[in-house]
C-alpha cells in the first residue's frame, strides 16, 4: 500500500508540474499576442494612419486578416511646414490673412512703438474693412462694422482708460486665443460662435461651415521656456550681432516650432499664424550710415579724382558696421513679453520671471523693470508705480523677508515674499488677458 501511495503521489506531482507549465506557456503566449497587437495599434497612432488590414487577437494568438484589406486613405502632397498662405486664406471665421497684413501695416506706419489712440485704431479699421473681400467669405462681419463697434472694441480693450492701447497687443489677443464679439444683423439670431472664438461663416441655406481650428489656450510656463530655448539657440545660430541683440532672421523664425504647431508634414489650420506674428514685431534691416569723410559730390562737379600714381587709402574697419543686421530680424524677447499674458496676470507674471530669469528663475533690476514696461499703453510718466526706486524697494524687502542676497536678482518667491513686490504683482495689467469685443 505505501508503495502504491508514492507511486500515485509521484505522478501527482508530475501532472501538477505539467499543468504548471503549460499554464505559463499559455500566459507568454497571451502576452506575446497582447503585445504585438498592441505594438501595430500603437505605430498606427503615433503615425496617423489606419490600419491596412483586419486585426485580430484571438486568446493565444494575434492575427492579420489580409483578407479584408481596407483601402489605404490617400495623402496628400506634403506641403511646407511654414509655406506661405494665400492672402485670401481666413484666419479667423471673419477675417481673412491679407486684412490681417492690411491693420498690421496700416498700424506699423503710424506706430512703431505699439501706442494708438482711439482715432487712428478706429479709422484703420473702417479703412480695412471696405476693401475687396473674398466671395467665399459669404457672412463677413466686416460690412456690419460701424464707426461705434471699433470704438466700443477700443474702449473695452483699454481697461486703465488712458485713451490709448498697444496694437501689438490688440492683434496678438486677436489672433492668438481672442474670443471677439461681433455685431448681427437686424432681426437674425445670433450666429454660432467657431471654435475660433469668433462667428462661424455660414453657407448657403445658413448653415454654418465648419470650424476653422480649435480654439487655442494660452501657453503654459514649460510651452514658452521650450519656445524661449529654441528661440536663443536659433539666434546663436545666426552671428554674433544676432546674438547680442537677440534677433532671429525670418526663416530661423518660421523653423522655430511653437506650442500651437502639430504633426510635421501636415498642414495645420493655424499655421498662418506665425507669418503673422512675424509682421507684427519684425524690424528692417539696419544699413550704416555714412561716413562724415565721404565724398558725395558727382564726378565732374569739384570732385577730386585719385591720381594713378597715388595708391588708394586702406579702408579702416568700422567696428559700429559688425554689430548690424543687415536683413529683416524679429527681436524675439519683444514677442515673448506678449506670449506672457495670462487670464490670470499675476500667473503672467510668474511666466515672464520663468522665461526672462537665470537659470534659478532670477531677474535682475534692470530685467524687472523691462518687462514691467514692456507695453508702452500701459505705462503712464506722471505716475510709474513701477518705477526703478518702486523696483529697489522690492529687492530690499525680499532680501529681508527671505535672508537671502538679492544682488544676483531675485526670484518669483522672494518678490512674493515683499509686501511692496506684492502690490506690484496685482497690479500688472500688462500680463492681464483682455477680451475683444466690437458690440457698441
Amino acid at each position: 500500500c505505501r508503495e502504491e501511495l508514492a507511486r500515485l503521489g509521484e505522478k501527482a506531482e508530475a501532472v501538477w508540474a505539467q499543468l504548471r507549465s503549460d499554464l505559463v506557456h499559455r500566459y507568454q503566449q497571451e502576452v506575446t499576442a497582447t503585445t504585438a497587437a498592441l505594438r501595430a495599434i500603437s505605430v498606427a497612432v503615433e503615425e496617423e494612419q489606419v490600419l491596412p488590414h483586419a486585426l485580430k487577437l484571438e486568446g493565444t494568438s494575434f492575427v492579420v486578416d489580409r483578407g479584408s484589406v481596407q483601402a489605404p486613405p490617400r495623402k496628400a502632397p506634403p506641403l511646407p511646414r511654414h509655406a506661405e498662405t494665400d492672402e485670401n486664406e481666413l484666419v479667423l471665421s471673419w477675417l481673412t490673412k491679407g486684412q490681417a497684413l492690411q491693420l498690421i501695416s496700416r498700424f506699423r506706419k503710424i506706430s512703431k512703438t505699439g501706442v494708438i489712440s482711439k482715432a487712428d485704431f478706429t479709422r484703420v479699421f473702417l479703412q480695412v474693412s471696405v476693401l475687396p473681400q473674398p466671395v467665399f467669405v459669404v457672412s463677413s462681419q466686416w460690412a456690419l462694422l460701424k464707426k461705434e463697434n471699433v470704438e466700443a472694441a477700443f474702449e473695452g480693450f483699454d481697461t486703465e482708460k488712458r485713451g490709448v492701447i498697444d496694437w501689438r497687443e490688440f492683434l496678438v489677443t486677436l489672433l492668438l486665443w481672442g474670443k471677439p464679439r461681433l455685431p448681427q444683423q437686424s432681426g437674425s439670431s445670433e450666429m454660432g460662435s467657431g471654435a475660433d472664438g469668433s462667428p462661424s461663416a455660414m453657407g448657403s441655406g445658413g448653415r454654418a461651415k465648419k470650424p476653422l481650428r480649435a480654439k487655442l489656450e494660452v501657453p503654459t510656463m514649460a510651452e514658452l521656456s521650450a519656445v524661449r530655448d529654441v528661440l536663443t539657440k536659433s539666434s546663436a545660430a545666426e552671428g554674433e550681432a544676432c546674438a547680442t541683440k537677440k534677433r532671429l532672421s525670418r526663416d530661423s523664425f518660421q523653423s522655430v516650432p511653437f506650442w500651437f504647431e502639430v504633426t510635421e508634414g501636415r498642414r495645420p489650420p493655424e499655421f498662418h499664424l506665425k507669418s503673422l506674428l512675424w509682421a507684427i514685431f519684425c524690424c528692417p534691416p539696419e544699413l550704416p550710415e555714412p561716413s562724415e569723410t565721404q565724398d558725395t559730390k558727382p564726378a565732374g562737379k569739384g570732385k577730386v579724382k585719385p591720381s594713378a600714381s597715388q595708391p588708394p587709402l586702406p579702408e579702416v574697419p568700422d567696428p559700429h558696421k559688425a554689430t548690424l543686421i543687415p536683413f529683416e530680424s524679429l527681436p524675439y524677447p519683444q514677442l515673448l513679453h506678449f506670449l506672457c499674458i495670462d487670464p490670470q496676470n499675476v500667473r503672467g507674471a510668474q511666466k515672464a520671471f520663468e522665461v526672462f530669469g537665470d537659470a534659478e528663475g532670477r531677474l535682475s533690476k534692470e530685467t524687472l523693470f523691462e518687462i514691467f514696461h514692456f507695453n508702452s499703453a500701459l505705462v503712464d510718466p506722471s505716475k510709474d508705480e513701477f518705477s526703478m526706486e518702486q523696483i529697489e524697494a522690492v529687492f530690499l524687502e525680499a532680501a529681508v523677508a527671505s535672508s537671502t542676497p538679492t544682488e544676483a536678482g531675485i526670484s518669483f518667491t522672494q518678490m512674493c515674499s515683499s509686501h511692496t513686490g506684492r502690490i506690484l504683482l496685482n497690479s500688472a495689467k500688462m500680463f492681464l488677458k483682455k477680451e475683444i469685443n466690437f458690440v457698441a
